[in-house]
């Protein structure tokens, strides 16, 4: 009996991990086309988010030339300076080592970061969605999904006034990976850092606490907005699971070693955002820079940026509510978490605790994207995962509701169909990289994205011979 999940598991770990470098081979698709009309210029690599961009690979500069600490060079300002990002200053020592082009590193740390990120997607799926079926589609739509911004009523358009994914990469997954390693990076740390609570309230076990402690102390120290998000996220399901176990009048006995296992994550994880808190507080370029608003447009262009996929996600709360387990006792060991198979609507997710996260998760990451801090927009980065694994749970449960035998073939072309549905504006925005590319012009509309040789001269002799 042990064998079968054992061959299970291994076979849905090498799909997804096939899935995911195949994925990721996609993504290079339109640099590579980009790099084909550079003729005698020289191709940037860049096409989207080029201020962002440019500032990650100054930071990546620094860092090749010796230096741990890091200096905003886009202004003239008197500064002391900050730490260097760690995943930047990682990756700049690694482009000093081998001797290779900073933006060769940074889009070589896109994909490593990228598949690493599906993976621990994958691993997540495996712990909460019990259907095959269910869970595939989950990984594809994690991949693929987003909206309805491809609509010509709003594609043409410049503002942002508009479904958030034309335009704002941190809330699609497909488009983090697409673009950009830090976000992928941190998108890991913030999938596993609840992957590894969950991990800790089912076993029991103090190790997946420390661990996921851990990851929100990297997560501080590269990624700090989303160190709030992990915590307000667990805090609010350790409070909805104490409610129901009220409710069932088990009282909170059951919830309070979840509680202090989330104490113990949240005291090893705190020290990297007060840390970067701290700096922020003394260097007053950096401040400024964190104080630009990005505020959050209004909710319905953000349901909007999910559109058909949202509507998915809903369907899968309900659906998955019919066909609800018992939720597991703290007594269950790793191998009780392994791979099971289920592909008929009696079980789509493996217990209420783990469609009470997934729907706490969704409606939390949607939530305090509209808290007053002046990053708003910023803390939204995430909110696509549960949007995602919940439509893909709420698609095989419509499936089944229409048909109730649907054989592998059928169920598969299935999937393609409505996958590349819900990635319309995905392929869209790659499309239009490519066009901004043949037109020599970022999506800024003010920059560009090859530079002439006499400009790279220029640029290497001033790197030379000024401080």
């Amino acid at each position: 009996m042990t064998e079968a999940p054992t061959t299970a598991a291994k076979s849905g770990r090498r799909w997804a991990l096939l899935v995911a470098i195949g994925f990721l081979l996609l993504t290079v698709i339109p640099y590579l086309v980009g790099l084909s009309f550079a003729f005698d210029r020289r191709f940037m690599w860049l096409g989207y988010n080029l201020d962002d961009s440019c500032v990650y690979l100054s930071w990546m500069r620094q860092a090749a030339d010796g230096s741990f600490h890091a200096l905003n060079l886009f202004t003239t300002e008197p500064q002391h300076g900050m730490a260097l990002n760690p995943l930047f200053l990682v990756l700049g020592r690694f482009a000093s080592l081998t001797g290779l082009p900073l933006l060769a590193v940074y889009h070589l740390a896109r994909i490593v970061f990228g598949v690493g990120l599906l993976l621990v997607v994958w691993e997540f799926l495996v712990a909460n969605v019990a259907s095959s079926r269910a869970r595939k589609l989950a990984f594809l739509f994690v991949c693929f999904s987003a909206g309805i911004g491809w609509l010509p009523a709003w594609w043409e358009s410049r503002s942002i006034l508009t479904p958030i994914d034309r335009w704002q990469p941190e809330a699609i997954t497909f488009l983090s990976l697409y673009l950009s390693p830090l976000f992928c990076f941190s998108m890991a740390l913030q999938v596993g850092i609840l992957l590894l609570l969950q991990r800790g309230e089912r076993t029991g076990q103090a190790r997946y606490a420390v661990a996921a402690g851990l990851c929100g102390l990297i997560l501080g120290l590269t990624h700090t907005y989303d160190v709030a998000t992990m915590a307000a996220i667990w805090s609010a399901y350790v409070v909805v699971s104490a409610v129901v176990a009220i409710r069932r009048k088990e009282g909170i006995g059951p919830v309070l070693p979840t509680v202090l296992q989330a104490l113990l994550a949240g005291i090893i994880a705190a020290p990297g955002a007060l840390y970067i808190y701290a700096q922020l507080k003394t260097e007053t370029v950096f401040h400024k820079r964190m104080e630009v608003q990005t505020l959050s447009v209004p909710l319905y262009w953000v349901l909007a940026g999910y559109g058909l996929t949202f509507l998915f996600a809903l369907l899968g709360i309900y659906g998955a509510k019919e066909t609800l387990k018992p939720a597991p006792t703290s007594t269950e060991t790793d191998a009780d978490l392994t791979v099971q198979e289920a592909d008929s609507t009696h079980e789509l997710l493996f217990n209420a605790a783990s469609l009470r996260l997934l729907t706490v998760w969704l409606l939390v990451n949607l939530a305090v994207a509209y808290i007053n801090v002046p990053f708003q927009r910023k803390l939204l980065q995430g909110a696509h995962f549960p949007v995602a694994i919940l439509a893909g749970v709420g698609c095989v449960w419509l499936i089944y509701r229409i048909r109730k035998t649907v054989s592998p073939a059928r169920f598969r072309m299935k999937a393609v169909a409505i996958t590349l549905l819900l990635g319309l504006t995905n392929f869209y925005f790659m499309a239009r990289d490519i066009g901004n590319y043949r037109d020599n012009r970022a999506q800024t509309g003010i920059h560009r994205t090859y530079l002439l040789p006499g400009e790279i001269n220029a640029l290497n002799w001033i790197r030379e011979h000024t401080p």
